[in-house]
């Protein structure tokens, strides 16, 4: 439990720690610690881009490796997806140790520019994460994405130094200096205060390049899988949120619900404390279902801590912080961490720690393209499930099952399902077009699998009893569609709960104009000048668009939009 305890305190304290330097034999040592945040291009979080510039610098450089080995300096650098934290620990004054810190990071700033002119290589989901928590207009205002603070050998912020040489937002150039004193320090302070105007805005104008104008981030994007990803935030970083968090992490991840499928990440936004739940959506009809059981899972987990674990967990934690804290260097990053994202100072603990639950909740899916995000269609099993989402359609989910077959077999699945079938909302049933049967009804969203349940086991004992059919794979097709609000994947998900699919054979193709003559009435020939009127008038209507939905799906047939050309 102490080793799960001090991993998860070190998400914010030390992730890779790479020292390059033997320590000094003097007792006084400064330290200082520079904090980037996220560097987010095109949304996609380039933090690990970002630490192999610095990580290398030192390795390339040898001119600096070897002002650093001469300075007895210690350095270490850390990433996680909330950014980089660089420290550098020296026996030099603070003065010398600041020359040293411009040396390294003066050092580093081309390569560093140049990250956002390169694509990204290596994209991971989790890289896809952080863009959902940028805040533009944060950028140059009250928070600044990179941040530097100076210790002591104590792992003390050294603040009148911060402030009075550092903060040049604090120190008015310009100004008439009247005091003596502050005239003969003056010149003292210059080339710091250089540094700051000149090195570190050089550093935000990195972050600032990167900022778009358009402020919501897009729900198509280039990705080779769809991604879901469930949010739980916490407006501010302090004592209770963090271990809160992190008790709900650990929770998740010992509670084996994610059967490996599932990744998790607690991180920091200018916003507060955010820990994610996401995955790519693969083949695996049955991903979004064990998605929602996940969601569902952390809630349960949420709701059932009790007091008493809440005690022991916070108990343990802080014991673990307060040990980490005795080792000065992570002291000072751990601080220096804190204040960069506007976190309560953890130098003092609360006599009292309450539970804190997330303050709200996100969730978030991304595609690769328009139709993906609003149709999404398995084809490849039986029955075919094709889901729409219509974020225009307040109203209860639109269900609708079409079934392909022999005429006499259809005739009798429409005689048992007018007479026998038993559900709490009215039923329409089509014959369109003549080989197909339609049954159509709109049910709340969380009654889907119930409904779709029932119809599933009086079809199939009805074919049982009347026909002895056991397989009804082997004699009929069937298609089940469903528009809806919410996600396509999720309403699948859905459908498939209340009908679980099986693999089949099938292949899938874009339905042409030809193909869906006959599901509008229309004529069959591919001459017919009323078809794009007759189909409008289709599309006008919820009911009739799942009709169309399950029809497709029944000859697996796919569209890209609703407008026809």
């Amino acid at each position: 439990m102490k080793k799960i305890l001090s991993l998860l305190v070190a998400f914010i304290i030390v992730i890779a720690t790479i020292p390059c330097f033997a320590a000094t034999n003097k007792t006084e040592t400064n330290r200082v610690v520079i904090t980037f945040s996220p560097l987010v291009v095109n949304n996609l979080n380039y933090t690990n881009e970002l630490f192999d510039v610095f990580s290398n610098t030192v390795k390339k450089q040898s001119n600096l490796s070897e002002k650093l080995e001469a300075s007895g300096a210690l350095w270490s650098i850390s990433q996680n997806l909330s950014g980089i934290q660089i420290s550098i620990s020296s026996p030099q004054s603070l003065e010398e140790l600041y020359q040293l810190t411009e040396t390294f990071l003066i050092t580093a700033l081309k390569e560093a520019e140049n990250v956002i002119k390169k694509p990204k290589t290596d994209i991971k989901p989790a890289d896809r994460l952080y863009q959902f928590f940028i805040d533009s207009d944060s950028i140059y205002s009250t928070f600044k994405p990179v941040s530097i603070r100076f210790f002591n050998s104590f792992g003390n912020e050294e603040k009148d130094y911060y402030t009075n040489h550092l903060v040049i937002e604090e120190i008015n150039q310009n100004a008439n200096i009247t005091n003596i004193e502050e005239q003969e320090s003056a010149t003292n302070i210059q080339p710091i205060k250089r540094f700051r105007r000149d090195f570190i805005e050089d550093y935000c104008n990195i972050y600032k390049k990167t900022q778009t104008t358009n402020k919501q981030t897009p729900k198509i994007q280039n990705v080779n899988k769809p991604i879901l990803a469930n949010f739980l935030c916490w407006n501010q970083l302090n004592h209770e949120t963090f271990i809160s968090a992190s008790l709900i992490k650990n929770r998740f991840i010992y509670d084996d619900v994610t059967n490996q499928k599932f990744s998790i990440e607690l991180f920091n936004t200018t916003k507060g404390l955010v820990l994610a739940v996401y995955c790519d959506i693969d083949k695996n009809e049955d991903i979004y279902n064990k998605y929602l059981e996940m969601c569902k899972s952390i809630d349960s987990a949420i709701s059932s801590i009790s007091s008493k674990e809440w005690s022991t967990w916070a108990s343990k934690l802080l014991e673990v912080m307060k040990n980490d804290k005795r080792d000065y260097s992570k002291k000072a990053m751990f601080d220096a961490w804190c204040k960069h994202w506007n976190g309560v100072g953890f130098e003092s603990t609360p006599t009292r720690l309450d539970f804190k639950k997330p303050d709200y909740t996100k969730e978030i899916q991304i595609f690769s393209s328009i139709s993906e995000h609003n149709f999404n269609l398995s084809a490849d099993t039986f029955p075919a499930i094709y889901a729409c989402n219509d974020e225009s359609f307040k109203e209860d989910s639109i269900i609708a099952v079409c079934i392909n077959g022999h005429d006499q077999i259809l005739s009798s699945i429409e005689s048992h399902i007018s007479n026998t079938l038993q559900i709490n909302v009215p039923i329409t049933i089509d014959k369109k077009p003549s080989d197909s049967l339609v049954i159509s009804f709109y049910c709340p969203e969380e009654k889907v699998p119930a409904y779709l349940s029932r119809i599933k086991a009086s079809i199939a004992n009805h074919l049982y009893s009347k026909f002895t059919i056991t397989d009804l794979k082997k004699s009929i097709r069937i298609g089940i569609a469903g528009i809806s609000s919410i996600p396509a994947y999720r309403l699948k998900g859905l459908l498939t709960l209340g009908w679980p699919t099986k693999s089949a054979r099938y292949e899938s193709r874009v339905a042409n104009n030809n193909d869906l003559y006959s599901f509008v009435k229309s004529s069959n020939s591919s001459n017919d000048k009323n078809f794009k009127l007759r189909w409008e008038n289709m599309a006008s209507s919820p009911q009739d668009k799942a009709k169309i939905l399950a029809m497709l799906a029944c000859y697996n047939l796919t569209i890209d939009s609703w407008n026809r050309e």
